[in-house]
């Protein structure tokens, strides 16, 4: 059995006028997000602090999490300080 790619492998399971959009969909890049524990932190602090650190967020449609556009720290945002609980 031949190895094929997985976005070969979707293609024969889509009708092909999906295909493209479909692939176009798929290499977009996710958002980052971070999601604000309420019990350790305001959303308002929360978004005063990392403000002023020069993050840059926005809202999503859940009221406790943000997309961020602008992290400043040469840590990833899932080993930032801020992270680790």
């Amino acid at each position: 059995m031949s190895k094929i790619s997985y976005l070969d492998h979707v293609a024969t399971l889509l009708p092909p006028e999906e295909v493209a959009t479909f692939q176009a969909c798929y290499q977009q890049r996710l958002p980052k997000t971070i999601k604000v524990m309420r019990s350790k932190i305001a959303i308002d602090d929360f978004v005063q602090l990392v403000t002023d650190m020069g993050w840059k967020l926005e809202p999503t449609t859940n009221s406790d999490c943000f997309h961020v556009h602008t992290f400043t720290d040469s840590a990833t945002l899932g080993q930032h300080f801020l992270h680790q609980g």
